[in-house]
């Protein structure tokens, strides 16, 4: 989940953690921005990353965690806000599935329908009537009328003359948890245990607190669970939708529109190659496959076979894990076209490749992200240069495609101008006014906290689900739990011995993704890959900076230039994906990303590990191996300096 937050309050708490896939300061301007600004206002910073980033350094609390085990670090959280009831009483009784009832034969959610024959509905469950010690049926969406216990157990009659004995959901977590003490959770991610309890109680004395993470939770064979055990911790705080907390707004109506959606059957869902391997699939990203499926598909034609590709702006090859298995699955597709700025390793695979104008050379409707009070800005993008060439604006050549493949109709007659304006008539503002409005036009969004009581939320129970049935339905635990990938690779035969090192990766400020490397400008900011390593380290390996080193995981190696910090712990390397890009401005020739003389650190990953409910691949706290290479006469050598501290 992500969330964007209003930072109104001058007293909360805001708890980012930028190895969750999100380093502002890199990749999120706006945001970066606003965090700086809570900062003034006194807001509070714990920030969970393996590296000591810009955010990091400024952080009240800085968790430095051991690549792999944030889910751990979570559950460790939850432990201690049960064991010394930090938690919000009155939140998690009345708005999270807490006192649900769970089955100790089946280990399911109690139904009421096994109890009460009156009742037919499977999503009725149950919770324990204080008055009468008895199991009661909860309806979604309606109001008890009493307050439900949290930790009980009791034995109920079932309709067919049996017994079954229940404990509450809550109950069940207290035991899930038990294993996480602050001495264990030290032991698995090398945070101290002192700074574990004193972060949960800087969260809970700021209240309300605040938390974002990105897509480095979800490159991890812990993913689901790892994201499902964060909400689970912010949920026991209480702090959901309220002033200085995680407050979901849809400030722009456009936002809210389905676009597509209202054309795809239920017979189409169900081809989702995903769905037979996946059924609940990653959060929030309905209909997505994972990349590595799709090569699957092409492959083997299970669970139908794949034939052709259209590619708008995306490195396929280079942004996914196994590059080569992905290079070899494109080359198998009867019909591959690549729509693109450059020519970049997947457009050379493709057999039509369609030049797209840049965002400069095209007019767009567009929104900055960084608000504050659900007050945002709609502009008219002009554009500031005629396309060059023969390029093309992207949604003039999905325009194209529509009107020739017979759907003009869906697609406003094929102007889209048209489109554009039926997208801005939710918010009352025409597309020439739009155009009028230099700088744009503010819409100040209606501010309101705690919507839940109105509706409640969008599951079978209407509560926060602590404990999810639809994971249990599928065979996957209902309860947040983590599984140390150090054990499995051990169980597949990755020895610590032969790869002591855990790599991550992160972005540079001055390149998008694999694009930008091309530029002088940018590039002599960072003119060569290279491999941030521990510099005490370092020293002991005999590598020292600007040394040519081969980075190596069980699955290949590629060659970097090492680079010195203090920033990072002994055990842990960090590099970057993306480098492929020549730069003959400088003299600096382009990297083969299938080759271990290259820089492609997703020759690394394979496609072996994966998280089993979304299908994510583990990409962060991969087992690898560092060492100097001698003897190594590439004209890319450079010298690095140390890093400044």
């Amino acid at each position: 989940m992500r969330f964007f937050s209003h930072f109104e309050s001058t007293k909360f708490s805001f708890w980012v953690s930028a190895y969750r896939g999100h380093n502002p300061a890199n990749t999120f301007n706006a945001y970066y921005q606003q965090i700086n600004a809570a900062l003034k206002r006194n807001a509070k910073l714990i920030v969970i990353d393996p590296r000591c980033t810009k955010m990091a350094a400024k952080a009240d609390k800085w968790l430095q965690v051991k690549p792999g085990t944030d889910g751990a670090l979570a559950l460790g959280m939850v432990y201690l806000m049960l064991k010394q009831k930090l938690y919000h009483t009155d939140f998690v009784s009345n708005w999270t599935n807490a006192p649900l009832l769970v089955r100790h034969d089946t280990g399911e959610l109690l139904r009421a329908s096994s109890f009460d024959p009156a009742i037919g509905d499977e999503n009725i469950f149950a919770v324990i009537d204080p008055k009468t010690r008895q199991a009661a049926p909860y309806v979604s969406g309606k109001t008890l009328g009493f307050l439900p216990e949290l930790e009980a157990e009791v034995e109920v009659p079932l309709k067919n003359g049996k017994t079954v004995w229940c404990k509450t959901v809550f109950s069940e977590l207290k035991l899930s948890v038990a294993l996480y003490t602050p001495e264990y959770v030290e032991e698995k991610t090398s945070i101290p245990a002192d700074l574990l309890v004193d972060t949960v109680r800087m969260i809970v004395e700021n209240s309300p607190s605040c938390w974002y993470s990105f897509n480095g939770v979800e490159q991890n064979l812990n993913a689901t669970q790892t994201n499902r055990a964060i909400c689970l911790f912010y949920a026991l705080t209480g702090d959901y939708d309220h002033q200085g907390g995680n407050v979901i707004n849809s400030p722009l109506p456009l936002l809210d529109y389905p676009f597509g959606f209202e054309f795809v059957t239920p017979e189409m869902f169900k081809k989702n190659i995903a769905l037979s391997e996946h059924p609940l699939g990653p959060a929030g990203t309905l209909l997505s496959v994972p990349p590595h499926m799709v090569c699957k598909a092409i492959e083997e034609g299970h669970p139908y076979p794949v034939k052709g590709l259209i590619v708008f702006g995306a490195n396929t090859i280079s942004a996914n894990p196994d590059s080569k298995k992905t290079m070899e699955a494109l080359k198998q597709l009867d019909f591959h076209v690549h729509i693109d700025h450059f020519l970049n390793p997947t457009a050379q695979l493709a057999d039509i490749v369609l030049p797209a104008a840049t965002f400069w050379e095209a007019g767009s409707v567009g929104y900055p992200l960084a608000f504050e009070g659900n007050k945002w800005v709609l502009q008219w993008r002009e554009p500031v240069a005629a396309p060059r060439g023969e390029s093309k604006d992207v949604l003039w050549i999905i325009f194209e495609l529509a009107n020739r493949l017979g759907f003009t109709d869906n697609f406003w007659g094929g102007s889209i101008e048209a489109a554009f304006e039926h997208m801005l008539q939710p918010t009352g503002i025409s597309l020439d006014t739009l155009k009028e409005r230099e700088g744009g036009v503010f819409i100040q969004g209606p501010v309101a906290y705690q919507k839940y009581r109105e509706k409640g939320f969008s599951s079978i129970t209407g509560r926060v689900e602590l404990f999810s049935q639809p994971l249990k339905d599928i065979g996957q635990a209902p309860l947040p739990e983590w599984k140390d990938p150090h054990t499995i690779f051990a169980d597949a035969g990755i020895s610590i011995d032969k790869y002591p090192f855990m790599l991550i990766t992160a972005k540079l400020r001055e390149f998008c993704q694999s694009q930008h490397r091309a530029l002088p400008s940018l590039r002599k900011k960072h003119p060569h890959p290279f491999l941030e390593i521990n510099s005490d380290k370092a020293e002991d390996l005999g590598i020292v900076a600007g040394d040519v080193v081969v980075l190596e995981t069980m699955h290949g190696k590629i060659r970097l230039q090492a680079r010195l910090t203090q920033k990072l712990a002994r055990d842990v390397v960090c590099t970057q994906h993306g480098w492929w890009q020549a730069c003959p401005d400088l003299g600096y020739s382009g990297e083969d990303i299938y080759s271990a003389e290259g820089a492609n650190v997703n020759l690394l990953c394979s496609t072996q590990f994966t998280d089993e409910v979304s299908g994510s691949v583990h990409m962060r706290g991969l087992p690898c191996n560092v060492r100097k290479r001698t003897n190594d006469l590439s004209p890319n050598v450079g010298c690095f300096v140390n890093e400044k501290e």
